[in-house]
C-alpha cells in the first residue's frame, strides 16, 4: 500500500496533487478548533491525518485534549489516521487510545525525544476488536 501524505498547507499553493493525496493537519499550527473545523470540511473530499502532538515545547506550542477533539473524530469521518507524538507515559497513551473512535483506521504513537533524524517502527498492531491498526515510533538522534 503506497500513500502520500502531505501538508493541508500545500492547497495553498498552485501544486497538482494526486486525488488520493492524504492530507496531514498539525494541531500544534492550529489557533483554534473552529479553524480546524473549516479545515476539515475544506476538504472534506480527501482523508485526513490529524496529528496531536503533546508535551510540545517549541513553538507553535497550541494544546488540545482528547476531550475536546474527540468530537471533532466522531464528527469528521474523513479523518482516517491520528497520530499522538510525544508520549512519554504509559498513563498518557492509555488517556489518549481510550477516545480513539472506529472511523480510524491508522493510530501513530511516536514516543517523547529529542531532534529526529531517523524513524524505527517498533509495533504495528491490529487489533481484532476494532479496524484501527496501531503503530508505535521511536524517533532516535545522531
Amino acid at each position: 500500500m503506497n500513500m502520500l501524505i502531505v501538508s493541508q498547507n500545500m492547497t495553498n499553493y498552485d501544486v497538482d496533487l494526486p486525488e488520493d493525496v492524504i492530507y496531514r493537519i498539525n494541531l500544534a499550527w492550529i489557533n483554534d478548533l473552529q479553524t480546524l473545523k473549516e479545515i476539515l470540511s475544506k476538504h472534506k473530499q480527501h482523508q485526513i491525518f490529524l496529528d496531536l502532538p503533546i508535551n510540545r515545547t517549541k513553538p507553535p506550542n497550541n494544546k488540545y485534549s482528547m476531550e475536546q477533539i474527540k468530537p471533532i473524530l466522531e464528527k469528521y469521518k474523513n479523518i482516517k489516521y491520528f497520530a499522538i507524538s510525544n508520549v512519554d507515559s504509559q498513563h498518557v497513551l492509555t488517556e489518549f487510545l481510550e477516545y480513539i473512535p472506529k472511523n480510524i483506521l491508522g493510530v501513530f504513537i511516536s514516543l517523547y525525544g529529542t531532534r529526529s533524524y531517523f524513524l524505527y517502527i517498533l509495533s504495528f498492531k491490529c487489533s481484532n476488536d476494532f479496524d484501527t491498526c496501531i503503530c508505535f515510533i521511536l524517533y532516535c538522534t545522531v
